[in-house]
């Protein structure tokens, strides 16, 4: 059995609202993908804030 990830460099959770969510961040620019390689930053402007 895998032990859940744990890390106080992270936030995660498993699902939000049924999307799977990757986040980068490059100096101030950040960015979200879907686990496709989507990038969905626009469609998504609540979670920048």
């Amino acid at each position: 059995m895998y032990e859940p990830f744990n890390s106080d460099d992270y936030i995660t959770e498993l699902k939000l609202d049924g999307i799977r969510l990757l986040l980068t961040k490059f100096v101030n620019k950040v960015r979200l993908y879907t686990r496709h390689n989507n990038e969905v930053t626009a469609l998504l402007p609540e979670l920048m804030k």
